[in-house]
């Protein structure tokens, strides 16, 4: 499969010097999504950390540090236009940097300060109603604003945010923009020097390229790839799920929110348990969430052969497979592939107890990644599903609410806890990153998990619509914490 590349379109009437490719793989489903669902998957993702710069210094290296990841991260400052590549589905359009004038006026409309103390979760709430893009002052569009807040009135504490489309903002390649914007703000040196107008060739490439380009065997491996997604989509039962007391949502993107931590001490002997035998913190929590939907919703006996739990969208990022010569940490866009896991009732019940359900269930979960992954096909699964049947229209697989979760993983891993300043290294760091925070604008009725790992402590969080109380989510992760404690008592 070739891939469509970047190329120059003078006639743009924006710009002779735009230049342009089509929406591709997660970036399209992404897109697609936004504009089908109401903005669904919008994302708001942020760090809170301390400093001991002054407010004034913050600001100021803000804006110079956002310069910076727009010349290495061009794609931030570009507009997504229909009728381009085809008449519905949008394409990339990227207008480079004409002079500093033009620069600086970006940055006064993508990097926004909040003058007063907001809550980080009331601040992403508050974006979950704010649909994208943001219209500048010049008519053009803003499909990613950054913006500074403080979560209280300690003196050293901060919150940054990016507010964006999900056809950029996929959980690690955010983290990794947040890499190098903290790497600039603790050592912002200039941007004017830069090669202003070159920057375009950043833009970053298309998931088929930035893994080394198209792979042989679609007809055995593709074909049993696509087979078992049919298998599982096609099922005639419905996944089971947790039970609201209506599905009617009465403002979209307004949302609820559950949450819960472990202690570092509850966290070790959780990975220590997990690493002994071979499983990850996703075939935990994945299958946790699906035996807490089981205690929670029992199975009723004449349901018990077929009933199942299934992750519909289980996210697989590309990163592990990008090759040497793309940087990652540039690389901002979307890049996963989406696939389905399943836990059936029937291979569970018999179970001695609730640990062993625990246990088979994370078995299973791992079984079917081992599967997914073992297959050379799968980073180009969402490419090829984008190239042969794009979304153009509403579609709802089973039931609306089968759960989703994702994991962003250690925290850590894409971005560091400290940062100083590498002119002065015995001085102390400017930047500590204490907490992490993600949330996308929900316009469907199922929940939306998340859970990630930050300093030593195992998080989870439920989101959703406001359909649910607040109550039923919480409910729901005092199970899924008790099913996981499970592995260690």
């Amino acid at each position: 499969m070739q891939e469509s590349q970047w190329e120059r379109i003078g006639w743009h009437s924006e710009d002779p010097n735009a230049y342009t490719r089509p929406l591709l793989g997660s970036e399209l489903l992404a897109d697609q999504a936004s504009i089908l669902e109401d903005g669904f998957g919008e994302g708001c993702i942020g760090l809170t950390f301390t400093s001991t710069l002054s407010d004034a210094k913050i600001q100021a290296r803000l804006r110079i540090a956002m310069a910076h990841l727009r010349y290495h991260c061009p794609l931030i400052a570009a507009s997504l236009e229909q009728g381009i590549h085809d008449p519905q589905l949008r394409s990339w359009v990227y207008v480079p940097v004409k002079d500093m004038r033009d620069l600086q006026d970006w940055l006064d409309e993508s990097v926004v300060v909040v003058p007063e103390p907001i809550e980080p979760s009331s601040f992403v709430e508050k974006m979950g109603l704010q649909r994208m893009p943001y219209i500048r002052k010049d008519g053009k569009q803003l499909i990613l604003r950054c913006y500074l807040i403080r979560p209280g009135s300690e003196p050293d504490a901060f919150c940054i945010f990016f507010h964006g489309v999900h056809s950029i903002m996929d959980a690690k390649p955010t983290l990794d923009a947040f890499s190098l914007l903290f790497d600039s703000l603790s050592n912002p040196g200039h941007f004017a020097g830069l090669d202003w107008g070159q920057e375009w060739k950043q833009l970053p490439v298309g998931p088929v390229t930035v893994t080394g380009g198209p792979r042989d065997g679609w007809d055995t491996a593709g074909a049993s790839l696509f087979a078992k997604l049919a298998s599982t989509y096609g099922n005639p039962t419905p996944s089971h799920s947790l039970q609201c007391k209506r599905l009617d949502i009465s403002v979209p993107g307004r949302s609820v929110k559950a949450e819960l931590s472990f202690s570092d001490i509850e966290t070790s002997r959780i990975i220590h348990v997990l690493k002994t035998h071979g499983y990850s913190v996703t075939h935990l929590t994945e299958a946790a969430y699906a035996m807490a939907i089981f205690k929670l919703n029992p199975v009723v006996p004449s349901d018990a052969a077929a009933a199942h739990v299934t992750f519909q969208r289980n996210v697989i990022s590309l990163s592990k497979y990008f090759v040497p010569q793309y940087t990652e940490k540039c690389h901002f866009v979307s890049a996963f592939v989406l696939v389905p896991v399943s836990f059936y009732w029937r291979d569970i019940a018999d179970a001695e107890d609730d640990k062993a359900r625990l246990l088979v269930a994370m078995r299973a979960d791992k079984a079917q990644y081992d599967e997914y992954l073992a297959n050379p096909c799968l980073p180009h699964l969402m490419a090829q599903q984008m190239e042969l049947a794009p979304p153009r229209e509403r579609m709802v697989i089973g039931n609306p609410l089968a759960p989703i979760l994702t994991n962003p993983g250690i925290i850590e891993n894409r971005i560091a806890s400290e940062w100083s300043d590498t002119s002065d290294p015995g001085e102390p760091a400017l930047f500590r990153v204490q907490d992490f925070h993600i949330h996308h604008r929900l316009t469907a009725p199922a929940p939306m998990g998340h859970t990630w790992t930050m300093h030593g402590r195992l998080h989870i969080q439920l989101v959703a619509t406001d359909n649910w109380e607040q109550a039923e989510l919480q409910t729901c992760l005092d199970e899924i914490r008790r099913q996981i404690l499970l592995l260690i008592d």
